[in-house]
């Protein structure tokens, strides 16, 4: 697995066309967006039969993706603002890498075989995801200057806190990120994944 920063990776990153991201290395990546799963198909606390076959569905299909299957996972939550009632909206991204853009999707198919619909990446929630790093003056095309204070990347007066996970959690798929959740701020959280099988003679 290449060693860089996820965070690099998108910000060097530009749409291409349609679901379709070219990097710096020039490698291809297919992003989709995907609306979170509604608490109504699965179990309140993720405690009963139908969440057990969810993520056991979920595990199956991981172990089917093709050897050196890399991918990410971006969750994206804000602030709703302007609404009665205060919360959150969510929204998940994914990215794979391929070698053509016009490839198989691998991970379309998974998604679409958990019922979460994915949407090819356009030139919009491209802009709304970017946002989450840059401030909402993205979403009009506008970049800001920042700068890099230690811990944090300031825009203009605000500042967005980066993290990272020194000592990864113990993956259960039941409540693993829970305790990141319970914060109550816009966040960004990025995961990677690559899946590979090891050849033994």
């Amino acid at each position: 697995m290449k060693k860089y920063s996820l965070t690099k990776n998108i910000l060097v990153s530009s749409l291409q066309d349609e679901g379709v991201l070219l990097h710096a290395d020039n490698s291809i990546s297919k992003g989709f967006e995907v609306e979170l799963l509604s608490s109504g198909l699965l179990e309140e606390d993720l405690t009963g039969p139908t969440s057990d076959n969810f993520f056991a569905k979920l595990s199956d299909l991981l172990t089917k993706l093709p050897n050196n299957f890399e991918g990410q996972i971006i969750l994206n939550r804000k602030r709703v603002h302007g609404s009665e009632i205060p919360g959150f909206f969510s929204k998940l991204y994914f990215f794979e890498k391929v070698k053509k853009a016009e490839g198989y999707s691998h991970l379309s198919a998974l998604l679409s075989e958990l019922s979460m619909k994915p949407v090819a990446l356009n030139k919009e929630s491209w802009n709304e995801l970017i946002s989450g790093y840059f401030g909402p003056s993205v979403i009009e095309g506008i970049y800001p200057d920042v700068i890099w204070e230690k811990d944090a990347i300031k825009i203009k007066d605000k500042f967005v806190r980066v993290l990272s996970l020194t000592e990864l959690p113990q993956l259960t798929w039941k409540g693993c990120l829970q305790p990141i959740l319970k914060v109550l701020t816009n966040l960004l959280f990025l995961s990677k994944f690559l899946y590979q099988i090891e050849q033994r003679l």
